[in-house]
């Protein structure tokens, strides 16, 4: 994509469903943009996306103004319970889960589908 051309808005670069191993899946159940004075630092914006399925998950995706901010957010990020990251080009991801086992296996088919 050049910057010539509009940028997807962000609820759309996520997946509407995420596979889960066997034949169930996540399906998205809400979209809330996050406002700008929850946004973390150096997030241009963000949206809280909600899956229900073996057990509910939410992400709040952010979008940052390089691939090197997503880094760098990934960098200063601080462990917290029933929360795990991950970034991909200009987006840095929290996933809020309150099982680690089934939030890795939620984040790697939902990576593999964010636009």
């Amino acid at each position: 994509m050049t910057s010539c051309q509009p940028q997807r808005p962000l609820a759309e670069r996520a997946p509407v469903a995420v596979p889960e191993q066997g034949t169930a899946k996540w399906n998205r159940t809400g979209v809330e943009t996050i406002s700008t004075g929850e946004l973390m630092s150096g997030a241009a914006s963000g949206v809280r996306l909600t899956y229900s399925g073996s057990v509910p998950i939410t992400v709040d995706l952010y979008q940052m103004s390089s691939g090197g901010s997503a880094f760098e957010a990934a960098q200063r990020w601080r462990t917290k319970p029933g929360k795990s990251i991950a970034y991909r080009n200009d987006l840095f991801l929290v996933f809020n889960c309150s099982d680690p086992a089934v939030a890795q296996e939620f984040a790697e088919p939902f990576l593999a589908a964010l636009k």
